[in-house]
């Protein structure tokens, strides 16, 4: 969702929220975050969020499988064999939209009622008293 420059509403804020989904953090290998941006890459209605810093190309003519053509992070490739802590919302780590890589996830922790939600807002909120 984009949401215009200019003023922004609380309801805006909302909207980029609209799931009750908890925070959750987990250990996935690079091989699992490539399985990931495979399932990604093969979505017609979108692509899995990622953090700053990842850089993903993918190639839609390439076989299942084959489709990431290039994975960095902080200009490092991604190895299959190192281990990576992340986070995601509560929907996705169960596996939703296909993404089942995630229930694969070691050292999961959930935020316990943090919602995704209430960090948008909190962000939201502490920019606009910062910024007037």
């Amino acid at each position: 969702m984009r949401i215009p420059a200019g003023a922004v509403s609380m309801g805006a804020v909302i909207s980029t929220f609209p799931f009750p989904n908890e925070l959750v953090t987990m250990d996935l290998t690079g091989k699992q975050l490539r399985s990931l941006m495979e399932h990604g890459a093969g979505l017609s209605n979108g692509v899995l969020q990622v953090s700053r810093g990842l850089e993903m190309k993918y190639d839609s003519s390439k076989p299942v499988g084959q489709r990431v053509v290039l994975f960095r992070l902080n200009g490092k490739p991604i190895d299959d064999t190192t281990v990576y802590h992340i986070a995601t919302n509560s929907f996705l780590a169960d596996g939703g939209d296909g993404f089942v890589a995630f229930t694969e996830g070691q050292a999961r922790n959930t935020s316990g009622g943090y919602y995704v939600f209430k960090c948008g807002r909190r962000l939201f909120q502490s920019r606009a008293k910062d910024n007037g």
